[in-house]
């Protein structure tokens, strides 16, 4: 079994930055796939790419403030779908990386 994970952020410092943290931590565990994408429209559709390709994620890091579509607005998104994102767990990570909220 493999963890998808997808990034969402607008600073491809902080995209780096996290798929490298990502990398790190959970090198020792089965395979992790990282996807990383540049704001929250980006975001949504990957995430309704993925579901209906039937290999949804299994991790969402998304930052608050993105242009097209904010992670706050994904997030909403994501709750009022129909279809549902089973599995799905998110979270809201500042800019800074270290302070990471429960979506």
């Amino acid at each position: 079994m493999d963890y998808p994970i997808l990034v969402a952020d607008d600073e491809l410092a902080q995209r780096l930055l996290m798929h490298k943290g990502i990398e790190q931590r959970y090198q020792r565990v089965p395979p992790v796939m990282i996807t990383a994408v540049e704001d929250g429209q980006a975001a949504w559709d990957e995430l309704l790419k993925a579901r209906d390709s039937g290999r949804p994620y299994y991790l969402l890091l998304t930052d608050g403030d993105m242009p097209v579509l904010s992670g706050k607005e994904l997030l909403q998104r994501i709750k009022d779908d129909a279809q549902g994102f089973p599995g799905l767990k998110k979270a809201m990570v500042s800019g800074d990386m270290w302070r990471i909220r429960s979506a």
